[in-house]
Formats: C-alpha cells, structure tokens, sequence
C-alpha cells in the first residue's frame, strides 16, 4: 500500500532551511516525492532512487524536473554525483531486508552524508528505536503518524561520529 499523505508530509517536513542537498531512495509511486517536491527551494537538489524500472519511468514522466534514478540503494555513492548529502529520506522496508542487506546501504549512507546530514526513514513498526545503532546510527528524534493506514513511525537518524 502506498504511503499516505500525513506521512509523506510529516517525512518531508524534516527538510532542511535552504539549499541542502536531499537524497529519496524507495520512491515507489512517488507520494513521498510528492510532498518533498512541494517543499524544495530548487527542485535540482531533490535526487531519487528507485529500484524498480516500472516506478523509475513512472517517476520520471511524473516529475521531469526531479533527478530521477533507477538504481539500488546499496550503490548510492555511485548513483548521485553531487556530495555531501544533507537529507536522506528512506522508503525502504528495512524489516524485509537481509542484514547483509540493510548493512551494505547504512554503509552508504555514512559514505554520502554530510557531517550533521539526517537519515528520516518510516518504519510501521512503532518501538524498537535502537535497531540502527549497530549500523552507526542512533536515533536523534521520532514522531508517530497514527492517521496513516497501518500507522506509521517517522526516525530521525543522526550518525554516531566517533
């Protein structure tokens, strides 16, 4: 089922005060691409990965102005040229994912995110906030979007710099 609106909203609202760089990986029909399109200063600065070849094209002739790119998640460093990586807004769903899965992509995320970047990911589970820390994340802040159909959970990630 695709993300709803209050969710796509609440994921969005997190972007950052200016120009920063956001990176979406798992757009799907694009809901959440949606909200942060709406949202963005310079809509150049939004880049989306999407697994799916069938979402990709979709994605595409819906926002021709979004850099849209069909790729995995795993690969990030090498799909999306631009660096540092203020915002990443993760659709994935990590609890279907292998942990060699999920480890390779947090990889990613620490090797493009900025120095004080975010990782907002959703998850329909709605404890267990402690998840990341083996993969160098913690859990900066959450909210709980309970008009979502199932309801949802928005993390706020921050990396654990050492």
């Amino acid at each position: 089922m695709p993300s709803a609106q209050k969710l796509a909203q609440r994921m969005a609202a997190w972007l950052p005060q200016g120009e920063g760089l956001v990176v979406e990986l798992g757009a799907g029909t694009g809901v959440v691409t949606q909200a942060l399109w709406a949202r963005m200063n310079k809509v150049e600065q939004l880049w989306v990965v999407e697994r799916s070849t069938d979402f990709a094209s979709h994605l595409n002739m819906k926002f021709p102005d979004v850099n849209i790119v069909c790729g995995d998640a795993s690969d990030l460093s090498v799909l999306i040229p631009a660096r540092p990586v203020d915002i990443i807004v993760s659709c994935l769903p990590f609890r279907s994912f292998s942990e060699r899965e999920i480890l390779s992509i947090t990889r990613q995320w620490h090797s493009v995110l900025a120095p004080q970047g975010i990782v907002v990911q959703f998850t329909y589970a709605l404890n267990g906030a402690d998840k990341f820390l083996k993969y160098g994340f913690y859990e900066h802040a959450h909210e709980y979007v309970w008009r979502n159909i199932p309801p949802a959970r928005v993390q706020v990630l921050k990396a654990s710099r050492t």
